[in-house]
């Protein structure tokens, strides 16, 4: 459609808006220069729809000019283009908005060398809202220390629970695993000068085994991932507690070998001259 106006000093009419008319599938609506006499009407583009706007003393005269139909045609697609860039902006905003999740991470083992480092690392993460940790000793000091730390995670250590009788379930793993949707186990000793793997294995096995059955039992639908060496053979032992349990999930049981990959780099970056970050080496074997 077409607005015109009038100049009030210089009696002229000018054209100060020409919009695409859907109708007419004009793209700019070519309004002539109107010299017009003050006393004569303004014209309208015949080809378009058209508001015509005079001095406040014609004012009167020139809307009764103006045909019905025409008002409430301009008035729809001024609508129609109000509702269709408020949709936009609905959709845009649908797709860019995310709503913040929340994820409970247990570390078991998390007073040692690995899990300390580890711990300190979920509680600078944005993604944890809730950091439980367990080991057998120095938990709750090691849990005030990283509580201590300004993110919005909360943070609790627990112990196991003391030998009494009558006997009664791990109160202090039950507590960190309930709700659990991630569990790390760095639990176990690491490899001593003169010790096998299986010397190893035997010690690391059974620890891995106690501590995947309270994952079974407490919080079965998390996702498990096991640290403790060597990682090739304690992944299968947790793959057989689940199955006795009948929660085991493939995809939810992982070996994280992640030193085995970072190590690769490192060497072989420095082998051939390259910044380590530029490298990327697959291993593949036994941890």
């Amino acid at each position: 459609f077409c607005i015109i106006i009038t100049d009030q000093y210089h009696h002229r009419w000018h054209r100060i808006l020409a919009d695409r008319c859907d109708g007419c599938k004009m793209t700019r609506a070519k309004v002539p220069d109107l010299q017009r006499r003050t006393n004569s009407r303004p014209a309208i583009h015949p080809s378009i729809d058209g508001l015509a706007l005079a001095p406040s003393n014609r004012s009167t005269h020139f809307l009764k000019q103006i045909n019905n139909n025409n008002i409430i045609m301009i008035m729809n697609r001024v609508a129609n283009k109000a509702i269709s860039a408020a949709l936009r902006t609905t959709a845009a905003r649908t797709f860019t908005t995310t709503t913040p999740s929340s994820a409970k991470v247990a570390v078991l083992g998390a007073a040692g060398g690995i899990g300390q480092p580890l711990s300190l690392l979920c509680k600078l993460s944005p993604e944890v809202t809730e950091l439980s940790c367990y080991d057998i000793v120095g938990t709750p000091g090691v849990a005030a220390d990283l509580s201590h730390i300004p993110t919005k995670s909360s943070t609790t250590g627990a112990l196991p629970a003391p030998v009494s009788w009558p006997l009664r379930g791990d109160g202090g793993l039950e507590e960190t695993l309930k709700g659990a949707d991630i569990v790390v186990i760095p639990a176990g000793v690491p490899r001593k000068p003169g010790m096998t793997r299986d010397d190893l294995f035997n010690t690391n096995a059974s620890i891995v085994k106690t501590l995947v059955e309270g994952c079974a039992e407490y919080c079965p639908d998390a996702m498990i991932a096991i640290i403790s060496n060597p990682v090739n053979s304690t992944v299968p032992i947790a793959a057989e507690v689940l199955k006795k349990a009948g929660v085991y999930n493939p995809k939810k049981l992982v070996g994280v070998t992640t030193l085995d990959v970072c190590r690769a780099n490192t060497f072989v970056a420095n082998s051939i001259g390259k910044d380590p970050k530029d490298v990327d080496v697959t291993v593949i074997g036994g941890h």
